[in-house]
């Protein structure tokens, strides 16, 4: 069985692994910094993404992605669980879980991957404008009134399914490329403004304003070098079997 995406998702794709979003991202930012032309970006955090899935939602999806109806029965067997509440030491009424994906599964991040494409396929610009690695959600625009209304477009639609965006994890970006004084204006979510940022992390990269990656290799090496210093003693060390040693290396 294979599910079609729109080319915007990253998330667990094959072929298309995370480093691809960032050279992306970073190729853009290059070209409209030698055009001296300003870039305004903006991270969308979900709140509690999973948690709020609802299952009528989920089955839908699944019959409009056609997947064939014995994998839709199974999933519906292993989300077919109940719950209930105890109190004083009695066990209250059994009820059903309506909402939700389960943690930790493996199938989770392609069922939320799967919603999320059905629910803002018409939302999605061509790439690199809209890039989504499951339900991290990257919008960019030439301007911050451009991206401040792709951001209200995408929080409409998303909590008319009764998803929320978080206004304190959802971040901004502006890439000041031109020979003009930066903006003095805010992105706001739900009245709330958005932080700020200069520099961020993103997708296990550090993002800068400026297009530089200084930052970003300074802390790669910096991370790399301390896994190098927690396993030397082990990798160094003669008492250890050789092979002992080789399979560490490998896992490292």
């Amino acid at each position: 069985m294979i599910l079609m995406f729109l080319q915007n998702q990253f998330g667990f794709m094959p072929g298309r692994p995370t480093i691809e979003v960032i050279y992306l991202l970073r190729d853009l930012m290059e070209k409209y910094r030698e055009n001296e032309e300003n870039l305004h970006l903006i991270f969308i955090d979900l709140k509690k993404a999973y948690d709020k899935v609802p299952r009528e939602v989920l089955w839908r999806v699944l019959e409009k992605k056609r997947v064939n109806n014995s994998y839709i029965q199974v999933i519906k067997n292993i989300y077919g669980a109940v719950t209930c509440d105890q109190t004083q030491g009695a066990l209250a009424k059994h009820f059903p879980i309506a909402v939700g994906l389960h943690q930790g599964s493996a199938l989770s991040p392609n069922l939320f991957a799967l919603v999320l494409d059905v629910l803002t396929r018409h939302l999605q610009e061509d790439v690199p404008w809209c890039m989504i690695f499951v339900d991290d959600v990257l919008l960019v625009d030439k301007t911050r009134e451009g991206v401040e209304s792709k951001l209200e477009l995408w929080r409409s639609t998303l909590e008319s399914k009764d998803f929320h965006l978080s206004g304190s994890k959802t971040e901004y970006m502006e890439c000041n490329f031109s020979s003009n004084k930066s903006s003095e204006g805010f992105v706001t979510l739900s009245d709330q403004v958005i932080i700020k940022y200069c520099m961020l992390r993103y997708l296990r990269s550090i993002v800068h304003s400026d297009g530089k990656i200084d930052g970003d290799i300074i802390s790669r090496i910096q991370i790399d070098w301390l896994k190098w210093r927690n396993a030397s003693g082990l990798l160094c060390d003669r008492k250890y079997h050789s092979n002992l040693r080789k399979n560490s290396i490998r896992w490292w």
